[in-house]
C-alpha cells in the first residue's frame, strides 16, 4: 500500500451513505471529496432482508460515482450507532485474546439476547479514576451487516480496510486534528438518530463509553445530567474538562446551546475538515461548508490506516 494511495471512508445511517475521501503521504493528509446521497428508501435494519440492504448501498454508491466520479481502491465503514451493543465490562488478564471475546460472547447472551450470531470487539481500560480493575469496553454487531458490506466491496472490486461504529471513527477524527486539547480528560460526544454515545477519556486514552436510545432531543440534558452525576463520576471535575466535543449528523447549534447550559460543559461544535489541507474546488462544497459536523464518523474511518 503506497502512502500516496487515497483512502475514502464511507457512513452509513438508515437513510444516507456519506462519503470522505483523503489522500495521505508521509507529511501530510489532503481532504479530496466531500458528499453525501439518500438512499431510494429509508433501511430498517432490524427487518429489511440483508439483500434489500445490500442493494440500497450499491444504488447510493452508484449515485456518488455520477456525482463525483468517485472510484476508490482502499475503503472503509462506518455503520449505525444503533447496530452496536456497547458495554463495558470486567476483563481477566489471565486470558488470552480469544478467550477473553468468548467470555464476553457468553455475557452479551444475556445481555441482549435479541441479538444472535454477533462479531465481538473490546478495547481494554487500565485501573482508572473510574475503575480501580482492569476493564474493556467490548463491542458486538451481528455478523450479517458486517458480510453485508464485506459483499458490497466485493462486488466492486474494493479493498474493505475497517468496518467499525461512528462514535470510535468520530473519536479518530477528533484526535487526529485536535491533538492538543485532548489532554488531561476530555469528553466526546456523539448523536445519530434517536442514539447517543459518549466517550470520556484521559490523555486520548478512553476511560468509559456509553451509548443510549432517546425518543425527543429535548430528552438528552436529563439523560447526560443522570448519567454524569452518578458516584463513578465523584472524582471527576467537569467544570476543569480540556475540551468537550459534539458531533454527528443530529447535531444543531441551537442542541450545542441547550447542552451547554444544561450541563454547564462548553462544547465545541466539531469541525474535521478544520485543519486539514483541502483541494480549492472543496470550499464551495456544501457539505464541507454547513454540514461538517455530520461527517466526523466517515472522515474519521478513513484516516484509519492501521
Amino acid at each position: 500500500m503506497s502512502r500516496t494511495d487515497s483512502f475514502a471512508g464511507f457512513n452509513l445511517t438508515s437513510s444516507k451513505l456519506q462519503y470522505v475521501e483523503v489522500s495521505v503521504n508521509d507529511k501530510q493528509i489532503e481532504l479530496l471529496n466531500v458528499n453525501e446521497v439518500f438512499l431510494n428508501e429509508e433501511i430498517n435494519f432490524e427487518n429489511d432482508k440483508i439483500s434489500k440492504i445490500g442493494a440500497l448501498i450499491q444504488s447510493a454508491y452508484e449515485e456518488l460515482q455520477l456525482n463525483n466520479q468517485i472510484n476508490p481502491k482502499f475503503v472503509s465503514f462506518t455503520l449505525p450507532l444503533d447496530l452496536f451493543s456497547i458495554v463495558q465490562l470486567p476483563l481477566d488478564d489471565r486470558l488470552s485474546v480469544q478467550e477473553a471475546i468468548e467470555d464476553f460472547r457468553i455475557q452479551y447472551s444475556i445481555l441482549f439476547p435479541f441479538r444472535e450470531n454477533l462479531l465481538i470487539k473490546y478495547y481494554e481500560v487500565e485501573p482508572n479514576a473510574l475503575n480501580n480493575n482492569d476493564s474493556a469496553i467490548v463491542f458486538g454487531i451481528e455478523n450479517k451487516f458486517i458480510e453485508c458490506i464485506n459483499n458490497f466491496a466485493k462486488d466492486n472490486e474494493l479493498k474493505i480496510l475497517f468496518i467499525d461504529n461512528p462514535l470510535t471513527s468520530a473519536n479518530l477524527s477528533l484526535l487526529s486534528s485536535n491533538s492538543v486539547l485532548c489532554k488531561g480528560y476530555y469528553l466526546s460526544i456523539y448523536i445519530q438518530k434517536k442514539n447517543i454515545a459518549y466517550t470520556l477519556s484521559f490523555n486520548q486514552k478512553i476511560l468509559r463509553m456509553k451509548s443510549f436510545y432517546f425518543t425527543r432531543i429535548g430528552d438528552l440534558p436529563e439523560i447526560l445530567n443522570a448519567e454524569f452525576n452518578q458516584e463513578i463520576f465523584s472524582k471527576i471535575d467537569f467544570d476543569s474538562l480540556s475540551a468537550s466535543f459534539i458531533s454527528g449528523d443530529e447535531v444543531s447549534p441551537n442542541l450545542v446551546s441547550l447542552l451547554r447550559k444544561s450541563l454547564n460543559i462548553d462544547f465545541i461544535l466539531f469541525n474535521p475538515f478544520e485543519k486539514l489541507k483541502t483541494r480549492p474546488e472543496i470550499f464551495d462544497n456544501k457539505f464541507f461548508l454547513k454540514k461538517y459536523n455530520s461527517f466526523s464518523s466517515a472522515l474519521g474511518i478513513a484516516l484509519r490506516l492501521n
